[in-house]
């Protein structure tokens, strides 16, 4: 077997750790690089810094073990634009990003997209329409910004990490350049009618050659030699891969953001995102998590910056969700599933607003999203089991007794290290076989 890096760049933590064939080991886990500009719903990261940080991983991990290859699981929505030499425009431009909301004119470039696309754009990308997405945010910066460059290339995080060296082979895989807002993942091909709004602004928007297979998409050269970058695969993907999901279950998949996953399922309506073998996940997305969560909690370290809510929150029980009576609504930000106009705390009465019941309300809310969404998705009687998986499935352990008093399986994953490290360990094992 070929020696594997294993690296989950995600928005709040990047993490690594070296495969060997047959254990996964040596796990460190780096602050991502901090944004260089968040004024006016902007959050642009410096990508030279973003590369230097990767180049200085892998060769932290070549140094000591002389891997062979990188795989890469990716956070998904954000984009960097490249021109005709793969040379970067711009810095990486974030999916906390949502430039596109604010308004040029009179008017909101996502407006006037949305407008454009309408339900199109599900029919489409298989998603809705949200101002985090690229194609919103990158319509926004050309309205805002003159560039000289009137063919450019659009390009996800892992592209760009591809390009560290300048070694790149122009290839990207299906779950990353789904999330740009621009492939149709039926047509499996970028789309005209989509790319057509953009005319008044450019000649032409390239793009990567799309796969769907375990490829090579670039080299990173460490003391003389060159080591193999397979294509970035979607974070949310190889965490659902890798707490090892089938078409029998459900995955939730609870961090910094959480989603909720079927494999190939009936509902026609649904989200859906490419996955492995040319299947197909219906989703739900952008479902207030550990973000949200974390919005709440900041508020009361400004009262008492010494408690850890966490904990508390650790020691919820079924009895203190079966009490909760706050109504609490987790949807902070304007990408969120359900959101409307923001959050809010209602039902306040001088006996009830006490800190336990603040805590158990958020966690009520919170399960409470999930049980409406595995409903939305269309789950079937074969649908009995649910996986959990993501770091808020295991700081609440309530989340897990809940659903199964529900009447489902649960699994809760139990691996020393995140999911999408599992996954790449698994892409990794399918290429690395010595022949």
């Amino acid at each position: 077997m070929k020696k594997s890096l294993l690296i989950d760049f995600g928005a709040s933590r990047v993490k690594a750790a070296f495969f060997d064939g047959e254990k996964v080991f040596d796990i460190q886990s780096h602050n991502p690089i901090e944004a260089k500009n968040t004024n006016d719903k902007k959050f642009e990261i410096d990508l030279i810094e973003i590369s230097k940080q990767f180049k200085a991983i892998v060769k932290f991990y070549y140094e000591k073990y002389k891997i062979d290859n990188v795989f890469i699981s990716s956070q998904m929505h954000g984009f960097a634009l490249l021109d005709i030499k793969n040379n970067p425009i711009t810095d990486y431009i974030s999916w906390k990003d949502e430039r596109c909301l604010n308004k040029i004119d009179g008017g909101s470039s996502f407006d006037i997209l949305s407008k454009n696309l309408g339900d199109k754009f599900l029919k489409k990308t298989g998603m809705n329409l949200r101002p985090c997405y690229p194609v919103f945010n990158l319509y926004h910066f050309l309205r805002e910004n003159k560039i000289k460059e009137k063919v450019f290339k659009v390009a996800t995080l892992a592209d760009c990490l591809c390009l560290c060296d300048k070694k790149s082979l122009n290839v990207s895989h299906d779950t990353m350049v789904a999330g740009l807002g621009f492939y149709n993942i039926y047509e499996k091909a970028f789309d005209k009618d989509i790319i057509d709004l953009f005319k008044d602004f450019c000649v032409d928007i390239k793009f990567n050659e799309v796969t769907s297979k375990v490829k090579v998409g670039g080299y990173i050269e460490i003391d003389g030699k060159n080591i193999e970058i397979y294509t970035g695969f979607g974070d949310h993907q190889c965490a659902v891969f890798g707490a090892g999901n089938d078409e029998t279950s459900i995955s939730l998949n609870l961090g910094t953001g959480s989603q909720i996953a079927m494999i190939n399922p009936k509902n026609v309506d649904s989200e859906k995102r490419p996955y492995f073998s040319e299947k197909l996940l219906s989703v739900i997305t952008h479902i207030p998590s550990g973000r949200a969560f974390n919005t709440y909690i900041n508020f009361l370290k400004t009262i008492n910056s010494e408690k850890d809510y966490w904990q508390i929150l650790s020691k919820i029980t079924m009895k203190d969700i079966e009490n909760a009576d706050l109504n609490i609504d987790m949807a902070v930000f304007s990408s969120a599933w359900n959101y409307n106009n923001g959050g809010n705390i209602l039902n306040i009465n001088e006996n009830n607003f006490t800190l336990r019941n603040y805590l158990a309300s958020l966690v009520k809310f919170y399960i409470g999203q999930y049980e409406k969404g595995i409903e939305a998705l269309g789950k079937t009687e074969k649908h009995s089991k649910i996986i959990l998986s993501g770091g808020i499935s295991k700081k609440i352990p309530v989340i897990k007794s809940y659903f199964e008093n529900k009447g489902y399986n649960v699994e809760l994953t139990e691996l020393p290290y995140d999911e999408a490290i599992e996954g790449l360990k698994i892409l990794s094992q399918s290429v690395n076989k010595e022949k």
